[in-house]
């Protein structure tokens, strides 16, 4: 098989020898993916967040985007209230783009795609009073990092659809 060097620096295999739903994963996914994000990160990047990893899911058994899911970073002191509002400002702009995408539509297991199918991570690196936020299948889960400071533990939770009230209410007043 043979293999090309392409601009995103890692090896993979030419798309004419791909099996077809790998095609359909690069042909369609791939760049429904990159667009979303790029989307995501004009609005994080304000925030002083870097992307760091993600990628959708789609079986080579399937033909549907099963999941979909990114981390982004940024070391920083930050409150409980601001990891929700960024966590549900950054999920809503992807679940938008993602979901407003026709070329995509066709191939998402849910329509519309939504954060049951969602993996995220913010993770702030800090000392402070959130070590990281992760939503997971509709939950969101906020961890601290305690004394001597080296494991982070969960130390709250609540539904994304909470999260999302929470952070609308701020904004609205």
């Amino acid at each position: 098989m043979a293999i090309s060097l392409t601009t995103h620096s890692f090896c993979q295999p030419h798309a004419q020898e791909l099996p077809s739903r790998s095609k359909l994963y690069y042909s369609v996914a791939s760049p429904a993916y990159e667009y979303a994000m790029t989307r995501v990160m004009g609005l994080m990047e304000q925030y002083g967040m870097v992307y760091n990893d993600g990628g959708l899911d789609m079986p080579a058994s399937s033909d549907k985007i099963e999941a979909a899911g990114f981390i982004l970073s940024s070391y920083q002191n930050i409150s409980r209230d601001r990891g929700r509002t960024l966590i549900v400002k950054a999920t809503e702009r992807f679940l938008k783009h993602l979901n407003s995408n026709k070329d995509v539509l066709p191939y998402l297991l849910k329509q519309p795609f939504d954060t049951n199918l969602m993996g995220v991570i913010l993770y702030f690196g800090s000392q402070g009073e959130l070590d990281f936020v992760h939503l997971n299948a509709g939950l969101v889960t906020f961890y601290t990092r305690k004394p001597p400071f080296i494991e982070s533990s969960p130390n709250y939770s609540e539904s994304y659809s909470e999260s999302l009230k929470r952070v609308l209410v701020v904004s609205s007043d």
